[in-house]
């Protein structure tokens, strides 16, 4: 089990609660898939469309690995703010 009291929102710690539900899970060998490396771009999978959702969660410039569901790693760049689709 995983408990965390007291933590406010930020992306870290949003970051840190996801790898810690891993970890109960004994899933950590799914960090990889449908996942954006960088903490402020966030990854949303769309399974019966196949398509991805990357949202910039910050006032930057960002380039990243991004993996696909399948594990699968490229570079992908986001202006602050952006939201980019990407169907395969």
């Amino acid at each position: 089990s995983v408990y965390i009291a007291g933590l406010p929102y930020s992306s870290e710690n949003a970051r840190m609660l996801y790898k810690a539900l891993l970890w109960a899970t004994h899933k950590e060998d799914k960090l990889n898939k449908a996942y954006a490396d960088h903490v402020e771009i966030e990854c949303c999978y769309y399974e019966k469309l196949n398509t991805y959702c990357l949202i910039n969660n910050s006032l930057e410039n960002i380039s990243c690995n991004f993996y696909d569901i399948n594990g699968e790693k490229e570079i992908i760049s986001l202006l602050p703010g952006e939201t980019k689709w990407i169907s395969k």
